[in-house]
């Protein structure tokens, strides 16, 4: 066993903080960014490569899957090594990614730059929230989780009109080229400003490899845990579904706009998305029913998804205000991270957090591959999908959210304890 670290000095100055809050954010933003970037320039890609729905399907859900698959050892990792190393070292998977995808010339190059970019973007958020969930106080976590995404969802705004601006103007490979070079901006960034040590637990923790699976294991036992883990796998996808890739075909192929047109109607969405998690930030610590806040705000985006799902063809402006309805009631999965903060002791911070997360980044792989199939099994063979197909692709996404809030509604009877 490895003896307990120090503690830090309670434990960060709110000089320091700050600008590692800042960094970490702004850090997170490439992330987003690269998640959230097929889904304006997929009908380029299309046209390109010539790919159909399936392999758009495949191709977003390639940076999911990675991304999920590896947060058990990322989660192992924060706890073993601590955040900085982790993030450092997948920096240079991020760096690859974007460098394999702007020089694709086929679909399976564009997957394999997906798979690095999502491997290389898995510690960029569970990264920070270890860091805030050991050196701040636990009633701050809400607070700070909501600025990590509000702030790295600009990435993702980024990744709605101007990315179709710059894709117009130079190329969707130029613009991977760029992110290359930003990547690796932000990597030397997190070098500097989280200092050694930071985040790691000052538990003793296990020297080989089943003690860290057995805190894996231990996380997967809570029983605080099981009633919210539906909705978080399915929260986020929902609406990630959309801003990641069928936002950008459905503007296209229903509403007949073009790049830079889509981009902005997907723009608001995404600062509806941004208001929306500043929103639920701010509201959580504030209110007694951390129950109640989840069920409003996943009932929300429910209703809005089912709206889109019975009129995908209403005229521009009712979709654009459903759609970003549905992105500002995802703010929840602040709500959600702040749940599952409760419910896990110290020592297992950063494998429990992972394991959310991995939920999380499973659900929206799945449903982009799920949504993949309708579409190609719906699809009359034209090269646009009809507002019939839309409809099926909504009404999915919204029944699936209904039944994960309805076992959440069951399941749940009390919040977790604080530890």
């Amino acid at each position: 066993m490895t003896p307990p670290r120090p503690k830090l000095e309670s434990r960060v100055s709110f000089a320091m903080g700050m600008r590692v809050v800042a960094t970490l954010s702004a850090a997170y933003m490439l992330s987003q960014f690269l998640r959230a970037s097929a889904g304006v320039i997929a009908p380029e890609l299309a046209r390109d490569l010539e790919l159909g729905p399936e392999a758009l399907g495949s191709l977003t859900g390639a940076f999911f899957f990675i991304f999920a698959l590896a947060q058990l050892p990322v989660g192992i990792a924060l706890d073993r090594w601590g955040p900085r190393r982790v993030l450092l070292t997948l920096s240079v998977f991020t760096v690859a990614g974007c460098l394999v995808f702007a020089q694709a010339e086929d679909v399976a190059m564009l997957v394999l730059g997906r798979m690095l970019m999502g491997f290389g973007c898995a510690a960029m958020l569970m990264g920070p929230y270890v860091i805030y969930g050991r050196e701040f106080p636990a009633r701050r976590f809400a607070q700070l989780s909501s600025i990590q995404l509000g702030v790295g969802y600009i990435g993702a705004l980024v990744a709605t009109a101007p990315l179709a601006l710059a894709a117009d103007a130079w190329g969707w490979r130029t613009v991977f080229l760029v992110a290359a070079g930003a990547a690796v901006l932000f990597a030397v960034l997190t070098a500097l400003v989280v200092r050694p040590g930071m985040g790691e637990a000052t538990e003793a923790r296990g020297s080989d490899l089943a003690g860290d699976l057995g805190g894996v294991i231990a996380v997967v036992r809570l029983r605080a845990l099981h009633p919210i883990m539906p909705l978080n796998v399915v929260a986020y996808g929902s609406v990630a579904s959309i801003l990641t890739l069928w936002g950008g075909p459905y503007l296209a192929d229903v509403h007949g706009l073009g790049p830079a047109a889509r981009g902005s109607v997907l723009l608001f969405m995404m600062v509806a998305a941004i208001a929306g998690l500043l929103l639920f930030g701010a509201i959580e610590p504030r209110v007694r029913s951390k129950r109640g806040l989840i069920l409003v705000g996943a009932g929300v985006n429910a209703a809005a998804l089912t709206g889109l799902a019975v009129w995908p063809d209403a005229p521009l402006g009712v979709s654009t205000l459903l759609l970003c309805a549905s992105a500002l009631a995802n703010g929840i999965v602040v709500a959600l991270a702040a749940y599952t903060r409760r419910a896990l002791p110290a020592a297992l911070m950063g494998r429990g957090l992972t394991f959310v997360n991995m939920g999380m980044m499973i659900g929206v792989a799945a449903l982009q591959l799920l949504l993949g199939w309708i579409a190609g099994v719906a699809a009359t063979g034209d090269s646009a999908l009809s507002p019939h197909v839309y409809a099926l692709l909504f009404a999915t996404l919204a029944g699936i959210l209904i039944g994960a809030l309805v076992w959440f509604v069951v399941a749940s009877r009390t919040p977790p304890k604080p530890r």
